[in-house]
């Protein structure tokens, strides 16, 4: 997409908005409840309030003033390896459990995870060498969460994106023996060192 035409629809974008707002206090002139206004005009009924009430305009701007706060005190950075980790960090603890988002039992942070494992570490599955900078990975449930496994920060491990996605909601034994079987079956002969 070129330049020009992004250009061209943030402009249109912008002056919808600038309508939008124009068209929602002129029919709150015309004593419609927030309700009609946003039916009327295609809208949710959340941007009907902030462009009515004063009171809701100021708790929505200490509300973003409040977060951005808290982001600049902390070490969770926009675009950074910090943000990256954080995002990471919060999808491992909070998971699906049969298509219901949960948070599971456990407590953990970006800041143990730089502790237990540092920047440059390796597949706990595989022992592939990983950095936390540039390679690709994901954090495992060493023992599955439908296995009864938590979200601690000992039940935590690093894994490439591949082994990972083959090791699933398996045991590392069950793995093991799933691989053991495979390379059997393919006429290898297995010696465990």
């Amino acid at each position: 997409m070129s330049l020009f035409v992004i250009l061209c629809v943030y402009l249109h974008m912008k002056k919808l908005k600038r309508n939008l707002k124009e068209q929602i206090l002129e029919l709150r002139k015309t004593i419609k409840s927030h309700r009609e206004i946003a039916k009327i005009v295609g809208c949710s009924i959340t941007n009907v309030d902030y462009h009515c009430n004063e009171k809701c305009k100021a708790k929505s701007s200490a509300y973003t003033k409040k977060r951005r706060e808290r982001l600049k005190n902390s070490n969770v950075k926009r675009g950074g390896l910090n943000r990256l980790l954080h995002i990471k960090v919060s999808s491992f603890r909070n998971r699906r459990v049969k298509g219901v988002m949960t948070k599971l039992e456990g407590d953990i942070n970006t800041e143990q995870v730089l502790n237990k494992f540092g920047i440059e570490t390796s597949c706990y599955i595989t022992g592939t060498p990983i950095n936390i900078l540039t390679d690709s990975y994901h954090f495992d449930h060493i023992i599955p969460v439908s296995k009864g496994g938590d979200c601690s920060i000992d039940n935590l491990g690093i894994a490439s994106v591949q082994a990972n996605r083959a090791k699933h909601d398996l045991t590392l034994e069950e793995l093991h023996k799933l691989c053991k079987t495979i390379l059997q079956h393919a006429g290898y002969e297995i010696i465990k060192r």
